[in-house]
């Protein structure tokens, strides 16, 4: 369970941001993106946007080495992208992308949870949205789209790990109904908060 002083921290962070959300309130979702299962080809699109989205988020947040990657590792990481999307399509559990104009502007993935701790069914491991196409309707699109295949699958409650300091992941998933549930640790260092829904069919209106 969260702490006093952890509630005053998402606190903060959800006031901190409401006055740059009010430029964003009428900002109507995108059109023409289309939205589709992810295939091997796509691995190394995935892995650019991935590492894009790591560096406009999370630096200052995570330290300078996990964030810039050398070619070598870029190139072994699209080699394990391709094999993760091959397990997830084996699984039931396919990466989800969307596109606009002919190139990939987000991209979520999950599966089962593996946690016992938290007794919910499936774990949003992934979703990342270019920083250029953010504020535009496409997270909520991208969660809708998962929360389909969850249903699909005949599950229905969904857990998601945030860094703490990413308040505006923390307003966007409070704004999606997730609940508060718990905290853990990334690389024993980074606390992480954990949201929850109960029953994701919310989710897709």
């Amino acid at each position: 369970m969260l702490s006093g002083l952890d509630y005053t921290i998402y606190y903060y962070c959800i006031k901190r941001i409401l006055k740059r959300e009010l430029i964003y309130r009428k900002i109507r979702p995108m059109n023409n993106v289309n939205v589709r299962y992810a295939t091997r080809i796509d691995a190394r699109e995935i892995t650019e946007l991935q590492i894009a989205c790591w560096k406009s988020t999370y630096r200052g947040i995570l330290p300078d080495y996990l964030l810039d990657k050398s070619q070598e590792q870029v190139e072994s990481g699209i080699v394990n992208r391709e094999k993760r999307i091959a397990e997830g399509d084996n699984l039931g559990w396919p990466n989800i992308v969307a596109e606009y104009d002919n190139r990939i502007i987000g991209w979520v993935a999950g599966g089962l949870n593996q946690n016992p701790a938290f007794p919910y069914e499936v774990d949003l491991q992934a979703i990342y949205i270019l920083k250029e196409f953010q504020k535009q309707g496409i997270g909520r699109i991208m969660v809708k789209a998962f929360a389909k295949l969850m249903l699909y699958n005949g599950t229905s409650s969904m857990i998601i790990w945030v860094l703490k300091d990413n308040c505006n992941a923390i307003q966007f998933y409070s704004r999606l109904g997730g609940k508060i549930i718990g905290e853990k640790m990334f690389l024993d260092t980074y606390p992480l908060i954990g949201f929850g829904w109960e029953d994701v069919s919310g989710l897709l209106y």
